[in-house]
């Protein structure tokens, strides 16, 4: 019986282990690229690497509900260029029904870092809310960045 509970506790303990980090990405200037919270790109060509810290507030107005308004989300990167130390940064804007930021610029929010003549870009966050951004778990996002000269 002893035997039994050890096992049990082992398989448990095994089972709440850290999960494996996702791998870093090569990005190249121009081209989209999407990152996973804790998830970390090189663009090819530059010293700058981009971290996705997460997704602090997310008030886009839920797919299947009714809003009198959406409101912006907000992601947080950690940025590094070359030796220097990363620093972080919150990237906001608003996101049509399929995640994807508007062209346009809006008053007040702010969609891009500008960074040793390079613009790093928000493009879009997934997944888009259906009934609760209550129901978007941290890890589950998906943010898609591009960088520019």
């Amino acid at each position: 019986m002893k035997k039994v509970v050890w096992i049990t506790l082992l398989v448990f303990v095994l089972a709440c282990g850290v999960a494996t980090p996702l791998p870093p990405v090569a990005a190249n200037p121009g081209i989209e690229f999407t990152l996973a919270p804790g998830q970390s790109a090189t663009v090819n060509g530059t010293e700058i690497e981009i971290t996705l810290v997460g997704v602090p507030s997310d008030g886009r107005c839920p797919l299947l509900i009714e809003c009198a308004m959406s409101g912006p989300v907000t992601v947080t990167v950690a940025i590094k260029s070359g030796a220097n130390v990363s620093a972080e940064f919150q990237l906001t804007n608003f996101t049509d029904n399929d995640g994807s930021v508007p062209p346009m610029d809006f008053e007040g929010m702010s969609p891009r870092v500008e960074l040793n003549g390079y613009s790093i870009m928000l493009k879009r966050v997934l997944p888009f809310p259906q009934r609760s951004v209550d129901e978007i778990a941290d890890d589950e996002y998906r943010v898609t960045f591009v960088v520019s000269e």
